[in-house]
């Protein structure tokens, strides 16, 4: 019992850090539509960028930390800026725009390899590694911090959409871009908003994860296939729903390791996902996201 209650507890911090990413990805899909895969670029771009300030330029890992959330919205400003508004002045297709994500993933990763190489870093910190025994289950620093980040992270966000006109705005035209308009909502400008913040919220987490497992170019990748996993099981455009998918697909995964080999864990994340889309397609709290992407 102490075994499963060990793997069920890491299972739940795995899972924060799935909702975590998920978190940022569902802000600009529910907002805008488009699947950004690019995220995963962003993700590991911030990671990056924690690493080059604290081991290179010997910055305070927290000032690092806090510096990653607007570094992560600039580049997803960026990105919006350059790879997605001349595609919806075009009024591309959603096909073309997903494979531009793709295409601008795939073209920061190798960018990412060429500065710092493909190895993977370390940021050598260590005290995350604390551990504190409650009943038998161990606890680590990481753990705590990875857990309230969540939660703060989460309450925050959903406060923003509920009690803030900015909110508001972002979920009019989530639902209806062409009403949002007609009733003088900048639409443009509601979207470089929903880029900002999706792309600044993936920083903690790539902080996290950078601390407890090392950085690599393509570490988004496998974290944000996760993640969008999440995102569907939980209900594509649900809030609440990405962090009860993300904390599902973490149990799974982190129990599911008793008996089956560490390297089946992300096939558990899709085995979900496919019992989802056959028996609950909408997820728990499925709800409406606009069909156009751009």
């Amino acid at each position: 019992m102490g075994l499963f209650l060990q793997l069920f507890t890491d299972g739940v911090v795995i899972g924060c850090v799935y909702a975590l990413v998920a978190l940022g990805f569902v802000v600009i899909l529910s907002t805008t539509g488009i699947w950004h895969f690019a995220h995963a670029a962003v993700y590991s771009a911030a990671a990056y960028w924690v690493y080059f300030a604290t081991v290179e330029r010997g910055m305070p890992l927290v000032l690092a930390a806090l510096l990653s959330l607007p570094f992560a919205a600039c580049l997803g400003l960026l990105i919006d800026v350059v790879a997605y508004r001349p595609l919806r002045r075009r009024n591309a297709a959603p096909t073309t725009v997903m494979i531009v994500s793709i295409a601008v993933m795939t073209f920061l990763e190798n960018g990412i390899a060429i500065l710092f190489g493909t190895d993977n870093k370390s940021l050598g910190t260590v005290f995350v590694a604390h551990g504190y025994s409650v009943g038998p289950v161990v606890i680590t620093t990481w753990s705590i911090i990875t857990l309230v980040a969540t939660a703060v992270l989460f309450v925050t966000l959903i406060l923003f959409q509920q009690r803030t006109e900015m909110g508001a705005a972002m979920r009019a035209v989530g639902n209806n871009a062409d009403m949002a308009r007609v009733v003088g909502i900048n639409v443009g400008r509601i979207y470089l908003v929903a880029f900002a913040l999706g792309s600044a919220l993936v920083a903690p987490a790539a902080v996290l994860v950078s601390i407890h497992s090392g950085i690599s170019p393509t570490m988004g990748l496998e974290v944000l296939l996760t993640a969008v996993a999440a995102v569907i099981v939980g209900g594509v455009g649900s809030i609440p729903g990405v962090l009860l998918g993300g904390l599902l697909i973490g149990v799974a995964g982190g129990v599911g390791v008793w008996q089956i080999p560490s390297q089946w864990q992300q096939a558990i994340a899709f085995a979900i996902l496919f019992l989802f889309i056959i028996f609950r397609p909408t997820g728990f709290f499925g709800g409406k996201v606009k069909s156009a992407a751009v």
